[in-house]
């Protein structure tokens, strides 16, 4: 591997690496909403402190599944970043050859 190589490879993992966060913590909230479905199933079999108990777990996995969708679709400022340096990275390492 030449370094220009080396170097297109980092700018695309930077560049790669928001997204990839982004749609972790997208199915991450997907599975405590479904969590929260599958507690809902069982809770008419439920009676007194279980219960309870049930319904603030269920409650607590439907504000983190809600909290993490409107988080992960907030632009963070080391996304931002993070891509612009993939694209300098991919810029550099493509005009290097021009320069040697």
């Amino acid at each position: 591997m030449t370094t220009t190589e080396g170097v297109l490879l980092l700018s695309a993992a930077l560049v790669a690496l928001p997204s990839l966060r982004g749609a972790g913590r997208v199915l991450w909230a997907r599975w405590n909403d479904r969590r929260a479905l599958r507690l809902e199933a069982g809770l008419d079999r439920m009676t007194g402190q279980p219960r309870r108990i049930a319904e603030a777990r269920i409650a607590h996995l439907r504000n983190h599944a809600h909290d993490l969708i409107e988080f992960g679709s907030l632009v963070p400022t080391w996304a931002v970043l993070s891509a612009v340096a993939g694209i300098a990275l991919n810029l550099l390492a493509r005009a290097l050859p021009l320069f040697c």
